[in-house]
């Protein structure tokens, strides 16, 4: 319900106001009136509504100076003005003022009717368009920001009801009904789309709902093809962002299994994943491929059987690089080997057997330590380049480059950093991200939607990787750069 404050010095003509419309039956609530312009005035401070309808002349404080009074204190009030004829052009300095409409005494019930009909549909508007503001807002400070998040979701109605909280990630390649996902009885919930087909679901409940939820969606059809991360429990608001991290790594468990379905978050130990790094020095020392190929498979079955996830592959590929880097840096130079996070793995790989895969390159270019740049010409690379920049925006990864334009995948590491002086991942994120900054200053499609056009489906990465590079938010950026 829309709320609405009405004030006209004239008691008769507050009493045709209330009167000359269905307010509740169009989704008004009249929540003041009075025949006080001063009392009008301290009620719409207090109450803030939605509407005030007021009359233009009025002592000791007129309908022009209402308005000007609330808006130097901020408040987005939208402003009917009732005027009698004589104050016709009293009644337009008003709409000069930002009133939404004005309305002659007396008052034709028919236009009344037309008038609060039309400004329903606009107060419905700005209230979409504060809500995409405000969730973008929260994107933008989530999952980092603790106190932000806790004050977000207490005005929206996730005071603590329930002991615990939790949340879930769900996420697909494709279209799915995500309503699918309903909770069980005394639940609270709040879901916000991150962007393309993934949203957080943030969760206060009497109960851990996994398995709950491992019964109630697991026979639902339309999620068969989609990834859900449960994370654990916590008792305080305040933890809700590192359980989104939870859920979201458990969402990727896909990437080692191979199969969509409901993972759960468990930490477990990396002592197994310890020991292959160790075992991976002993074989570059031994250069025996046969050996590479036997350890790679181990650790395939291991990840397997341990049922790891994207966070021990994450654990297990900076280890690798820690290792590597100190003893062979000179021959990494050529290479894209850096430091990852679990959410660059999951963008930069198509899954862990093509981390392996990448991971076992490197070590035969330790092994044999001569690059092979020479059987790749300047025009195949060249290529390769136009390929990467008209398909910016869509999923890429080094391997489907390498078959596609037979190069092996360090071997194209190689190329980016001698002719483009960056590794091939940071030659993309700078493509994409000044496409972003483009569209963010010349259009007007929002920001969600601009972080799906250029290529993440993921707006929380794709603000993080955007202040990381420019040193703002992207609402920031439009804000300073809007043409």
């Amino acid at each position: 319900m829309f709320k609405v404050l009405l004030v006209d010095d004239e008691p008769w003509a507050l009493l045709g106001l209330v009167n000359a419309f269905d307010w509740t039956g169009s989704g008004y609530e009249i929540v003041f009136q009075t025949d006080n312009p001063v009392k009008a005035l301290d009620a719409i401070k207090r109450l803030k509504p939605d509407v005030v309808v007021t009359d233009i002349c009025m002592n000791p404080l007129d309908g022009i100076a209402l308005i000007e009074n609330v808006r130097k204190d901020g408040l987005d009030t939208e402003f009917v003005i009732v005027s009698g004829y004589d104050y016709f052009e009293y009644a337009k300095e008003a709409i000069r003022h930002g009133a939404f409409h004005y309305l002659l005494k007396p008052l034709d019930l028919l236009e009344v009717n037309n008038v609060f009909l039309k400004l329903a549909d606009h107060l419905k508007k700005k209230k979409k368009q504060l809500e995409m503001i405000e969730n973008l807002v929260f994107l933008e400070n989530f999952p980092h920001n603790a106190d932000f998040i806790a004050r977000y979701l207490r005005d929206n109605g996730m005071e603590q009801k329930y002991n615990y909280y939790q949340a879930v990630v769900s996420h697909a390649d494709g279209q799915y009904d995500h309503s699918l996902l309903d909770f069980p009885d005394k639940t609270v919930h709040l879901s916000v789309n991150l962007g393309g087909n993934k949203f957080v679901y943030l969760i206060n409940s009497d109960s851990d709902i996994k398995n709950w939820a491992l019964s109630a969606w697991s026979e639902r059809g339309g999620l068969k093809d989609v990834n859900i991360g449960i994370s654990t429990v916590c008792s305080s608001i305040d933890k809700i962002g590192l359980k989104y991290r939870e859920a979201d790594i458990a969402a990727c468990s896909c990437f080692v299994s191979g199969e969509p379905g409901i993972s759960f978050y468990m930490k477990k130990s990396v002592s197994d994943i310890n020991v292959f790094v160790n075992r991976i020095m002993s074989v570059i020392k031994s250069q025996d491929g046969n050996s590479v190929k036997k350890l790679f498979n181990d650790i395939k079955t291991t990840f397997a059987e341990n049922r790891y996830g994207i966070e021990e592959v994450t654990f297990f590929y900076n280890q690798f690089v820690s290792h590597i880097s100190y003893k062979y840096s000179d021959t990494l130079l050529r290479t894209d080997l850096e430091f990852q996070t679990y959410e660059q793995l999951f963008r930069r790989f198509m899954d862990f057997n093509d981390v392996l895969e990448y991971l076992a390159y490197i070590l035969d270019e330790i092994n044999e330590q001569t690059p092979k740049l020479e059987s790749v010409t300047n025009e195949t690379f060249m290529k390769l380049i136009k390929y990467v920049e008209a398909n910016y925006n869509k999923t890429l990864f080094l391997n489907d480059l390498s078959r596609k334009f037979n190069i092996n995948t360090t071997y194209i590491c190689d190329l980016f950093k001698k002719h483009m002086g960056l590794t091939f991942t940071e030659y993309l994120t700078q493509l994409r991200l000044n496409k972003a900054a483009e569209m963010l200053a010349e259009t007007d499609y929002s920001i969600v939607q601009i972080a799906d056009e250029v290529g993440y489906g993921d707006y929380c990465y794709f603000s993080k990787v955007f202040k990381e590079h420019f040193k703002m938010t992207p609402s920031g950026y439009r804000k300073q750069n809007r043409i």
